[in-house]
């Protein structure tokens, strides 16, 4: 009989489940070493302005980077070559990160330039990885599959931040950065290994790489509306929860008066909210445009609500209402992030998959800086919670604004269902 289970039916599309199984374990590699990178950045560093200057350096590939490896990964007829090459080097840069820092020879330098390179080799991977995708799946299950990946990479991101303390304990920072170099390797072995579904049809302009890209930026300006307009939501959507992760832990600290144990649970009941609603929102009985304004309309309420939490008492009340609205955030953020990776996977061409999926990672991660900076001169100003509130303000105006617009009526077509599986595809 079939399964009254929704993902029951991503059973037979054994290639996308081993390209989550090797994204969950890299991403569970990640945020084991987060606590120990970061550690280890301050201890090098020994200044907050350097750490900072370094998180920036992070940043800047994914700007300047991606739109090129959005050509490149459409032109390329093997994109898990370009995964796995990438995963090995990632590798490598940690393992020799951990090498030269337990030898007690790491300098700045040399930091910034492991943590450059890391940056770079993933700001390659993820176009590559956006294009294969619809390869491996079948069209009625992008959804579906979507809500999966979130949910599996947010779970193990909760896993990696349980364990880190304890894994930087008993192993120090070269044994978790070791760990995390051993699942990149894991990762490069799996992904090597995938035969797509479907074939792989690299697509070729005459005029060569600048050519393609100027096509990439024709495309999400006069292409498809829809295109532009998710362009558009996203940046502002960015810009506007900008607050939420840069002033996260002024606001804990100076506002909520807690300490590092509050910090430690933000961060896991966003992640643990994060892979709620990423599995959820295939399941949600809504349509796709009004779950996308509804949920950014309850991602604005919940600024707001954090911007008044100062105002309840006692301080426990205080406490519990605000991790309350971090986990109600997390589950925002994972539908909200459902939601674009399954629009992305069936309303944009093959062709150019790769090319808008770097264009538009550039240009989300491109207002986030400019929020920052206003963020920033904000703060000088106004009190912490009152930035948050603002922010929370900001966005419920943005989301009655385009709510108005024509053309994300086209989200229905993700949430759209999807066929129902065969007794063959639930036994296999």
């Amino acid at each position: 009989m079939p399964s009254n289970n929704k993902y029951a039916i991503l059973r037979s599309q054994r290639m996308y489940l081993r390209l989550l199984a090797a994204n969950t374990v890299s991403r569970f590699g990640d945020s084991l070493d987060m606590i120990a990178y970061s550690l280890m950045m301050y201890e090098v560093t020994g200044s907050a302005s350097l750490m900072a200057a370094l998180v920036a350096l992070n940043a800047l590939p994914t700007v300047l980077l991606q739109p090129l490896a959005g050509v490149w990964a459409d032109r390329c007829g093997r994109l898990q070559r370009i995964m796995a090459l990438c995963d090995v080097g990632r590798g490598a840069a940690v393992l020799l990160t951990a090498l030269l820092y337990g030898a007690g020879r790491l300098t700045p330098w040399m930091l910034a330039a492991t943590t450059l390179a890391i940056s770079s080799l993933e700001a390659l991977r993820i176009p590559a990885g956006v294009a294969l995708r619809p390869l491996l799946l079948d069209e009625d299950k992008y959804t579906l599959g979507a809500g999966l990946s979130g949910a599996l990479e947010r779970t193990a991101e909760v896993v990696g931040l349980c364990l880190a303390g304890g894994a930087v304990a008993l192993l120090g920072t070269p044994g978790v950065l070791a760990i995390d170099a051993a699942t990149f390797l894991f990762s490069a072995c799996v992904v090597a290994r995938l035969r797509p579904r479907r074939a792989q049809t690299p697509h070729a302009v005459e005029g060569g790489l600048r050519m393609q890209l100027l096509e990439g930026v024709r495309y999400a300006v006069r292409g498809d509306r829809f295109v532009l307009l998710l362009l558009l939501a996203g940046a502002l959507m960015n810009f506007a929860l900008v607050p939420m992760s840069a002033l996260g832990t002024p606001y804990v600290v100076d506002v909520l008066g807690a300490g590092a144990g509050m910090l430690s649970a933000m961060e896991l009941l966003i992640s643990a909210g994060m892979a709620l609603g990423a599995l959820a929102m295939p399941k949600l009985r809504m349509g796709g445009r009004r779950m996308f304004f509804a949920t950014l309309a309850s991602l604005g309420a919940c600024l707001l609500l954090l911007g008044g939490a100062p105002l309840l008492e006692p301080a426990p009340a205080r406490l519990a209402a605000a991790l309350g609205v971090f986990g109600l955030t997390g589950v925002g953020f994972g539908v909200l992030t459902t939601l674009y990776s399954a629009a992305f996977m069936r309303c944009i061409g093959r062709d150019v998959i790769g090319r808008m999926s770097g264009l538009t990672n550039a240009v989300l991660n491109a207002a986030t800086p400019l929020g920052a900076l206003l963020c920033a001169a904000a703060a000088g100003v106004l009190p912490i919670a009152a930035v948050i509130a603002v922010s929370g303000a900001l966005l419920l105006c943005i989301t009655a604004v385009l709510s108005r617009m024509r053309g994300y009526a086209r989200f229905d077509e993700v949430t759209a269902a999807p066929a129902a599986p065969s007794q063959k595809e639930v036994l296999s």
